[in-house]
């Protein structure tokens, strides 16, 4: 284990939705011990800081990582677990390199697991494991699992749902994990994986089909007690017909393409907010994430599965700002 990693500056907001003060010094004893004792109050009647880091930002901690944390200290150490790239991996990427599926593109996939299609779902379920036990990145690992369930896919309810999961996995959840909320939800929606869960290949102008609409409101944004109503889910459905994934047969299987001819380039009314006939989805996804539900829907549920707490606003507020 490294004693010292490149320090990466990156925005505050981003520590505090783990709430870890980094103002405060961090431990001076980089031998203090590792178990439910270092976690009770000290002379000064104060946590270890340290310690909650190490709970809070990984997927179980070692002796190692605690001591990675106390000499590089929190701020340091948290800033490069948020550029997991500069953090070498060498004991997880050996292990991933056994299971050549998961690097796979999805024509690739297709033409070795056609007939196999749910092969790479477990080689895919084995590295998951494995990355959370072996991985240096543990923060990435563990925003990787909230994504996963914050935008569920059931990979085993169609054949090509198997074979895009993989995909759905590195090029979306993982690809986007730390980065803008937003990238992330257009990432979701055009994936294939997604689509073909919520039958968005069939979303066409004159039968709008609701499934993706629905999920993105109750779900993904604003929440199930959300301000919006059965026409705003109609509407935003409306915005997302002729989005459409190559099928295996086609040149480029499983990218992403926009069909006009089953788009409905009517005008559209979402939160109250007109959107121009075409071109809307941008705004729709501004007028959904610009809420106040959706930052204080995405930021309790972290905080409450990461720190057992409810974030404050003031949190809340700096992490979406």
């Amino acid at each position: 284990m490294q004693s010292q990693r490149p320090s990466i500056r990156r925005s505050r907001s981003r520590r505090s939705i783990l709430g870890v003060p980094t103002t405060l010094p961090a431990s001076s004893s980089a031998t203090a011990p590792v178990g439910p004792q270092a976690a009770a109050p000290g002379a000064a009647g104060r946590q270890d800081l340290d310690l909650a880091l190490a709970h809070r930002a990984t997927q179980g901690f070692t002796r190692a990582t605690l001591l990675d944390i106390r000499s590089a200290g929190r701020a340091a150490w948290l800033d490069a677990q948020l550029n997991p790239q500069s953090i070498p991996d060498p004991v997880a990427d050996a292990f991933v390199a056994r299971f050549p599926s998961v690097s796979m593109s999805l024509p690739d996939l297709h033409a070795n697991f056609a007939n196999s299609a749910l092969v790479p779902c477990e080689h895919l379920q084995q590295v998951c494991v494995a990355r959370s036990v072996l991985s240096e990145r543990q923060l990435l690992e563990r925003v990787v699992e909230f994504w996963h369930d914050h935008f569920n896919v059931d990979q085993l309810e169609t054949i090509r749902g198997r074979l895009f999961f993989t995909a759905y996995d590195r090029d979306t959840i993982r690809q986007h994990a730390l980065g803008r909320f937003e990238d992330l939800l257009v990432s979701v929606a055009k994936s294939p994986a997604m689509s073909a869960y919520l039958d968005g290949d069939v979303n066409v102008v004159g039968a709008a089909n609701e499934n993706f609409g629905r999920e993105v409101m109750e779900l993904h944004t604003l929440g199930v007690d959300g301000p919006y109503t059965e026409d705003d889910v109609k509407e935003i459905s409306r915005c997302f017909t002729g989005w459409r994934y190559e099928y295996w047969h086609e040149a480029n299987p499983g990218d992403f393409y926009f069909d006009a001819a089953d788009h409905d380039f009517g005008p559209k009314t979402v939160l109250g907010v007109q959107l121009p006939g075409g071109g809307a989805c941008r705004m729709a996804w501004t007028c959904s994430t610009c809420w106040r539900c959706t930052p204080r829907r995405l930021t309790t549920s972290p905080a409450s599965s990461w720190a057992g707490c409810r974030a404050s606003s003031p949190r809340r507020r700096r992490w979406t700002g």
